[in-house]
């Protein structure tokens, strides 16, 4: 085990077989990073009202697409051990 590609961090982007690199669960946890940095950045440094409604909305939408391109991706995984 490595110490920059830990397990838990392994389990999170790797598809059931735990060996393929999923694109699906990388790009989203990027763009989650992104998408909460830039809510930091609004706030802290341009001084802008937090907007609860908008960053609930981006949350959700972030989440239902994760939920939804993970499981129409799953048919075409790879079974564990196999």
């Amino acid at each position: 085990m490595s110490w920059f590609y830990p397990k838990w961090l392994r389990e999170l982007l790797t598809e059931v077989d735990g060996q393929t690199v999923d694109a699906k669960r990388v790009l989203a946890i990027g763009g989650s990073g992104a998408f909460f940095y830039f809510q930091f950045h609004s706030v802290v440094i341009n001084h802008s009202p937090f907007d609860p409604l908008s960053f609930a909305s981006g949350v959700a939408a972030i989440v239902a697409g994760l939920g939804a391109a993970i499981n129409l991706g799953r048919a075409g995984e790879k079974p564990p051990n196999g």
